[in-house]
């Protein structure tokens, strides 16, 4: 039996996708090319809607919850991005971290 073939190839990151999350009709990449990008999943072919590029290394860790993206990244921040509407929204960059983010965990 051949493994199934996948429905879509989603193009645009310029290095290796790391996390991946899913919320509603979106899907959230984050990238070693410092990069979040975000996809219309809902439409039968997938459309890139957003790119976010307020981090200045490699994304992480991505967790969705409330309307709020979090992420977490090589440059030692996590940023909280209000994501309910079509533009997405920075609206804190959180500091102190000594090293990496490398995980979230939203509730």
């Amino acid at each position: 039996q051949s493994p199934p073939e996948p429905l879509h190839a989603l193009t645009g990151h310029t290095a290796t996708v790391r996390p991946l999350a899913v919320a509603g009709d979106r899907l959230y990449s984050g990238s070693q090319d410092d990069t979040i990008r975000i996809w219309d999943i809902a439409l039968d072919t997938p459309l890139l809607s957003n790119t976010l590029t307020n981090h200045t290394g490699t994304v992480n860790a991505l967790a969705v919850a409330g309307g709020r993206l979090y992420s977490g990244s090589v440059d030692k921040t996590i940023c909280v991005w209000d994501v309910t509407q079509n533009t997405p929204v920075l609206l804190h960059t959180l500091t102190g971290h000594t090293e990496a983010v490398y995980a979230l965990a939203v509730a």
